[in-house]
């Protein structure tokens, strides 16, 4: 999966492309935890947070005076030190060893799969509805550290065997 695959990640086409139709409405409180809306992050692009952070004076003041002097904001000056700092640390994280990168899809036994916010959105459950189905042996999911992966055919088995219709 590209980069801009990840990020425009679309359950309604992915739901029609397995042909799962949802045969219980979405009712009372549920609904609200679909979508969510935080006023902080308002005006920002899809992949950026605000943040707080305790900085030394000095390192700020080098941050400010490399800001200047490359005409760039100090957002932007802090985003790409970060960056350049980081950029080798992923694979020198322990807890990030076994889990796919942005850019790349895991694929059990050649199988295209999703974690669970996707196959959340694929159903119209919340996670932790998800979560209560694979540890309740509903759902089968690959554990790969503290992340869980649902293949395509665990996905289509689960929305056969509950109330989801199959229109193929």
């Amino acid at each position: 999966m590209s980069n801009d695959d990840s990020k425009n990640f679309d359950a309604r086409r992915i739901r029609e492309e397995l042909g799962i139709i949802d045969t219980e409405p979405l009712l009372g409180r549920r609904r609200k935890y679909l979508v969510r809306h935080n006023s902080v992050q308002a005006g920002l692009p899809e992949d950026w947070t605000r943040a707080t952070f305790i900085v030394r004076v000095s390192l700020l003041e080098k941050l400010k005076d490399f800001a200047y002097t490359e005409r760039i904001s100090i957002k932007d000056a802090l985003d790409s030190a970060l960056e350049l700092f980081l950029q080798d640390a992923d694979d020198l994280l322990r807890h990030n060893k076994n889990i796919p990168r942005e850019n790349e899809r895991l694929q059990i036994g050649g199988e295209k799969t999703y974690d669970v916010k996707e196959v959340a959105a694929i159903l119209n459950r919340t996670p932790i509805t998800i979560y209560k189905y694979i540890h309740n042996g509903k759902m089968n999911a690959t554990r790969i550290g503290n992340h869980f992966f649902i293949t395509e055919s665990n996905l289509i088995d689960f929305a056969k065997n509950n109330n989801l219709v199959i229109s193929n």
